[in-house]
């Protein structure tokens, strides 16, 4: 299998916590090691699953995954520090008018919310937005085309509770922190949550066991 490698040195951060530079080198296609992973010059001080930003020495941010104990680190993404920037002022944009968006019955693929907010009917994609995680994408117009309308004001949101699994990961603490008040649930996948703490900005992802039905 092909491999490719880029090194540098960069800085590492998770949230509020500067954790200095670093020696990087990132590899791609490596045979014991599907995907994209990121090796430091030593293992960083975070705990197992934490999401770490590398700025690398041309600008972009890399966001890692610690993994135990290893200097290598799983690559989830990349962003610019102008995307950073504008992402920070994004929800005020994006934040749905109730006035204005209908609802219907169709399930958030992220939350599995059953009420979804339509914001944008165009001519081959609907934009839909949850509002309950307020995740946003977009479906061919004919995939909604079928789902039950509701009026918004009269419209009960079903008890969080029912939409779990039998088997769900606990809220963890933050180490930084030492409580787990300020953690929140920020995104969730078939095999992993993802957890952020609003007091020192820390993420990470714990696996999500899945129940034998």
């Amino acid at each position: 299998m092909s491999q490719q490698s880029t090194s540098g040195t960069g800085h590492l951060r998770s949230g509020q916590r500067d954790l200095g530079s670093t020696h990087y080198e990132i590899h791609v296609g490596l045979t014991n090691k599907p995907g994209t992973v990121v090796e430091l010059e030593s293992p960083p001080h975070a705990q197992d699953g934490e999401l770490l930003q590398l700025t690398l020495e041309d600008g972009r941010v890399l966001l890692c995954q610690v993994r135990g104990m290893s200097p290598y680190c799983r690559v989830l993404g990349e962003k610019s520090t102008t995307e950073n920037s504008a992402t920070q002022a994004e929800p005020d944009r994006r934040r749905p008018e109730p006035r204005t968006a209908a609802t219907i019955l169709h399930p958030c693929p992220r939350c599995l919310a059953t009420q979804t907010l339509i914001m944008h009917r165009g001519v081959k994609l609907t934009t839909l937005c949850c509002p309950v995680c307020g995740h946003e994408w977009s479906e061919a117009g004919s995939a909604v085309a079928g789902a039950p309308r509701l009026d918004r004001r009269a419209a009960v949101r079903p008890d969080s509770a029912d939409r779990r699994t039998a088997v769900r990961v606990t809220t963890p603490y933050c180490t930084y922190c030492s409580t787990d008040t300020h953690v929140k649930t920020v995104r969730r996948t078939a095999s992993e949550v993802y957890f952020a703490c609003a007091r020192c900005e820390a993420m990470w992802v714990l696996s999500q066991a899945r129940s034998p039905g």
